[in-house]
């Protein structure tokens, strides 16, 4: 009887850490800050096959636009934000990111004129994809 309730603990600390290693993870950080021109910006690496890109974020002070957007390997440009409002952000989600491929994220200066302060964030999807 002993063996039967060691053997039944086991399978529970098991099937726990397995659940725990399977749960997906979000994170969420800066990835760009500075004073950029017209049309300067920031931008990340490209995704891998296992983590994913889920959201991009710009924030800057004034009415100036700025714009964020996903960057594929060809340099197609999608899920593309541009406002006037501080923060800008395009979320598409995992299974959007997952059809379109590898990608990158940018955000950028979108006035035509004014050189401004722009702070970029990345939101990150590293769960069990690959599993």
């Amino acid at each position: 009887m002993r063996r039967f309730a060691v053997l039944v603990s086991a399978i529970a600390i098991g099937a726990s850490v397995g659940v725990a290693a399977a749960r997906a993870d979000y994170s969420f950080a800066q990835y760009f800050q500075g004073y950029v021109a017209p049309g300067q910006g920031g931008h990340t690496g490209y995704s891998g096959f296992c983590w994913w890109w889920t959201a991009n974020e710009g924030t800057w002070p004034g009415a100036d636009p700025a714009r964020v957007t996903f960057i594929d390997g060809g340099g197609g440009w999608h899920y593309t934000v541009s406002s006037t409002s501080s923060p800008v952000i395009s979320a598409p989600g995992l299974v959007a990111m997952q059809q379109l491929g590898i990608m990158k994220e940018r955000c950028e200066n979108n006035s035509n004129t004014v050189v401004y302060q722009l702070t970029c964030y990345y939101t990150e999807y590293s769960g069990d994809t690959c599993a």
